[in-house]
């Protein structure tokens, strides 16, 4: 078993291990959240507006939330901040500022759309775990600069704020469907008139629930007891990969089926939730601190050597 087997459920909260899979999750999420805002536009700002939808909306005028040059404006200083993140350039600053640029400019694109677009939600939970990180830790991330793989960096709780994150996003989802729909959200119905209204004709799913109300009733009741359960993944470590894997199912569901993109949920949810994961990248330190150590062992045994001669 490798030496940094230690993920939060081992090794604590506080106790700080190496920083691979930290920054291999930093980097996702910047990438992600670089890959989002190119979807993004305001193509909607004179449709009339409804509740605010983001924290952002509930203050700033619509002057200010419909505001192109803004809009754009955060666009590329997220880009330029998130690629300063991703080098370790002027952190913990590039760090908040990334968190800031990505929050005002999902505001604005929500504020501006007729519908809400949910996916947006988990990369800044996300950018704000790993802000919190380099702040807190800024001090040891310098020290550490020249050999940053080797050191102690990385506290348990980033990867365990980041499964938080993820767990709360979809708990609450699910949560607020019971709360608004009750459990007559999963009777199926909503679900075909979907299908019928936005489904892809030609796939053979959309086909299939649009014939059976019974296959139909199962999936979204499925679907919302997903959503539900994955408050567990907080406390039981075991329940994180079953739950990941039919997460990232009813993602592709929903993308082949209304063509709604969900790719960048995936890949949070593959690199944050499955355990596969960061054992993977354990493994793949564990040669590498091997040979170091062996080296080191060497070069202390000549010491020893030339000191008896």
């Amino acid at each position: 078993m490798s030496e940094a087997t230690g993920s939060s459920d081992r090794a604590g909260l506080f106790t700080a291990t190496r920083p691979l899979f930290g920054l291999v999750s930093l980097w996702t999420v910047l990438a992600v959240a670089v890959w989002v805002s190119t979807e993004t536009h305001i193509d909607h700002v004179d449709w009339e507006k409804g509740s605010p939808v983001s924290v952002l909306g509930s203050f700033l005028p619509e002057s200010v939330l419909a505001n192109e040059w803004l809009f754009e404006a955060s666009r590329w200083v997220l880009w330029g901040a998130a690629a300063c993140w991703a080098l370790r350039l002027l952190v913990p600053f590039m760090g908040w500022v990334t968190f800031g640029a990505y929050t005002l400019h999902a505001s604005m694109f929500w504020e501006n759309l007729p519908w809400f677009r949910h996916k947006f939600v988990l990369p800044a939970l996300l950018l704000f775990v790993h802000a919190m990180w380099f702040q807190c830790y800024r001090r040891e991330l310098r020290a550490a600069r020249g050999d940053l793989l080797a050191a102690r960096v990385c506290p348990g709780w980033v990867p365990f704020l980041g499964i938080y994150s993820v767990a709360t996003f979809y708990g609450l989802a699910g949560v607020m469907k019971l709360w608004r729909g009750g459990l007559a959200w999963g009777d199926g119905l909503s679900l075909q008139l979907w299908m019928y209204r936005f489904g892809d004709e030609d796939w053979l799913l959309t086909q299939w629930i649009l014939a059976d109300r019974r296959l139909a009733m199962a999936l979204q009741a499925g679907a919302l007891l997903l959503e539900c359960l994955a408050f567990l993944v907080i406390l039981f470590p075991r329940t994180r990969a079953p739950l990941a894997l039919g997460l990232i199912g009813m993602h592709l569901g929903i993308e082949f089926t209304f063509g709604i993109p969900f790719a960048s949920n995936v890949v949070l949810v593959m690199v944050v939730l499955l355990p596969w994961t960061r054992r993977a990248l354990e493994r793949f330190e564990w040669p590498a601190r091997s040979r170091s150590a062996a080296g080191h062992r060497a070069v202390v045994e000549t010491g020893h050597a030339s000191d008896r001669g």
